[in-house]
């Protein structure tokens, strides 16, 4: 699942439909799929101060620029 934060605009959840068909043919179990949609949820309340764990103390542009 993703979050997609439009400029000027609401954030929104994407790919629920993939996340419902990996429920539906057995890559994920329903338990899991909540918790997802739950995280994602959380973030849609404010994506702006959320940093998915792997980014906490990393630059992103730094990284992407070879630093």
């Amino acid at each position: 699942m993703g979050v997609l934060v439009p400029a000027g605009d609401e954030a929104l959840l994407l790919d629920e439909d993939e996340l419902a068909e990996a429920v539906a043919t057995g890559h994920l179990d329903e338990q899991a799929a909540a918790e997802v949609t739950v995280l994602g949820e959380a973030i849609l309340v404010a994506p702006a101060t959320y940093a998915p764990p792997l980014w906490h103390g990393l630059d992103p542009l730094q990284l992407m620029a070879g630093g």
